[in-house]
């Protein structure tokens, strides 16, 4: 693994950006949808946040030349895959109005079980971002704020190209810092997104 400690520094800042998003929407949500449903969104924002927080510890860790704690990096994947599932069950109830509180057992019981195959995981990040960002774009078209819902596509097509990306060499730094750039600028997007039904629709 090349890490530098730039790169590493730089790793935290997508993390950053959607923790400042997913904290907005929880303020947004609040009142708008039961309590199960806003305590999955919750719980899958913050699994998510803390997923990316252990990946960029590690790699600041390893850069500085602390140690090599894999385990730190090893959990992302679990991590991002249980959260956006969670999130994405919960906008899913949100935008079809499910999120009512007679379907809270709906949201208690939304939790992917704990597998050890890397590719379940996979296929669970990638649908529970895929669901979270369509629904946030149905939201935002719902409104009419097209401006919003096409951040929070090219936000999604940002993300799934970090996908591709995941299969590269990333033991060479260049490949690093193409997935930190389009990281960041997938999040960048998301929090556009964001503050823009922020101030244009929950605001309301």
């Amino acid at each position: 693994m090349q890490f530098s400690v730039p790169m590493a520094l730089f790793d935290f800042v997508p993390v950053i950006l959607y923790l400042v998003s997913s904290v907005i929407f929880q303020r947004d949500f609040y009142s708008r949808m039961s309590k199960g449903c806003y305590a999955v969104y919750c719980a899958g924002t913050i699994i998510v946040t803390v997923g990316g927080l252990f990946k960029a510890t590690y790699k600041l860790l390893y850069a500085l030349g602390v140690c090599d704690f894999p385990m730190l990096s090893d959990c992302f994947m679990p991590f991002q895959a249980t959260g956006f599932t969670l999130t994405a069950a919960a906008v899913i109830g949100y935008v079809i109005g499910k999120g009512k509180a007679e379907n809270d057992k709906l949201y208690s019981a939304a939790v992917p079980p704990l597998v050890t195959s890397k590719m379940l995981f996979v296929v669970f990040m990638v649908l529970g971002l895929l669901v979270t960002n369509i629904g946030y774009s149905v939201i935002a078209l719902r409104k009419k704020r097209i401006g919003a819902a096409v951040l929070f596509i090219v936000s999604l097509v940002l993300e799934m190209g970090m996908g591709y990306l995941s299969t590269r060499d990333f033991t060479k730094a260049s490949m690093n810092w193409i997935g930190e750039v389009t990281n960041f600028f997938g999040m960048a997007t998301l929090l556009l997104g964001t503050l823009d039904l922020h101030r244009n629709v929950f605001s309301e």
